[in-house]
C-alpha cells in the first residue's frame, strides 16, 4: 500500500519552472509540517547549493540539488547514490511529480 506522503526520486527537473513549482510545493510540505529543512549532515556528501529535508512521517533525508550541479537540478534520497549513473529521465517521467492531489 502506498502512503499518501510518500516521495519519489526526481533525477533531472524538466525544467527551471518545473524547479521552481517543486520548491513552492516543498514550502507548502514544510508549513504543513510533512519536512522540516535541515543542514547538511557531517556523514552525507555536498555541493554549494544543496538543500537537506527531512521527510518527517518517515525520517527520511532527502536532498535539492542545485542547478550547477552537471546532471541538473533534481530531489534525491540521501540514501542513494549522489549522483545519477544513467541519463536523466524525460518530463513524462515525472508523473508522480506533482501530486496527483495539487494538480
Amino acid at each position: 500500500m502506498d502512503l499518501p506522503w510518500a516521495w519519489e526520486k526526481i533525477d533531472n527537473f524538466g525544467s527551471l519552472r518545473e524547479r521552481d513549482s517543486f520548491l513552492a510545493w516543498m514550502q507548502r510540505q514544510i508549513a504543513a509540517g510533512i519536512a522540516e529543512p535541515i543542514y547538511t549532515p557531517s556523514e552525507e556528501p555536498s555541493e554549494p547549493g544543496d538543500q537537506w529535508i527531512r521527510h518527517l512521517p518517515t525520517g527520511s533525508l532527502w536532498r535539492v540539488v542545485p542547478v550547477e550541479n552537471p546532471y541538473g537540478p533534481g530531489f534525491w534520497p540521501a540514501d542513494e547514490d549522489e549522483i545519477p549513473h544513467d541519463l536523466p529521465p524525460t518530463v513524462t517521467d515525472h508523473g508522480s511529480w506533482p501530486p496527483t492531489s495539487q494538480r
